[in-house]
């Protein structure tokens, strides 16, 4: 027997929200604007365009921030329109293994 301390578990994953945004959301730079503003709150996830001409944003990181980014992606850059923003369940495959920068997929 060992007097070693237990090794302390991995620290769990900030965590996730995932919406569908639909309007006028392709084609107006929405998906920099995302990236942009999610890197300078410190939120992690990713953006990408879905075949319908919606987008797909899923967000991680703590409150204050995520919060912050519901507000932006409803306002969305100018040129755009997000006539809905609707939240999804997160899939398996959605997350990165571990915390990374917001990614444009």
């Amino acid at each position: 027997m060992t007097d070693e301390p237990a090794a302390a578990p991995p620290p769990a994953p900030p965590p996730a929200l995932k919406y569908r945004l639909a309007g006028l959301v392709q084609g107006v730079g929405f998906r920099h604007y995302v990236q942009k503003n999610a890197q300078k709150l410190g939120v992690g996830g990713w953006v990408r365009n879905e075949c319908d001409g919606s987008l797909t944003v899923l967000l991680q990181g703590e409150k204050p921030g995520a919060d912050k980014m519901y507000n932006i992606l409803l306002q969305g850059p100018p040129g755009a329109s997000v006539a809905s923003m609707v939240q999804l369940q997160i899939e398996e495959g959605d997350l990165p293994p571990e915390p990374s920068p917001f990614a444009i997929r």
